[in-house]
């Protein structure tokens, strides 16, 4: 069938145990590095599944609710989470505010004002860094 079963509660319990098995957890330097990190973890993790589990078939559509938060634009730009992940990786070099911010709204599903807290940005500024990911996404997903 088209759809994983591998929902939300599984992508967060994976990536506790991914999370868990840190090294050292003093590389933690604060909130916003914590959220940063396991937003990160997260996007790997629901990637590594669509690699490894082979659920669906190549090019597949990523799952509804990891794009639930994401414009209808992009949405429509990202073909498969491979795709997806890619295109992070290059925002994150590009924009490693925006990627952070679109991470958390995508991976951890924070509202505005919850991820304005936790990169220490003020409401104006996280929108924007917002705006600045998904256009940068929509660009990079227009030129692949």
């Amino acid at each position: 069938s088209g759809a994983p079963s591998f929902g939300p509660t599984d992508l967060v319990n994976e990536t506790f145990l991914k999370f868990s098995q840190l090294k050292d957890f003093g590389v933690i330097k604060d909130v916003e590095h914590f959220f940063a990190l396991f937003s990160s973890m997260m996007r790997q993790v629901f990637v590594d599944y669509q690699r490894n589990k082979n659920t669906w078939k190549k090019g597949g559509r990523v799952g509804i609710f990891v794009l639930s938060q994401i414009s209808t634009q992009l949405e429509s730009q990202i073909g498969s989470l491979v795709e997806l992940d890619d295109c992070m990786r290059c925002l994150s070099k590009r924009h490693p505010k925006a990627a952070q911010a679109l991470d958390m709204q995508i991976f951890l599903r924070l509202k505005v004002n919850e991820i304005a807290v936790a990169l220490d940005m003020t409401l104006s500024q996280t929108e924007k860094q917002l705006r600045l990911a998904k256009a940068t996404m929509v660009s990079l997903m227009q030129g692949a």
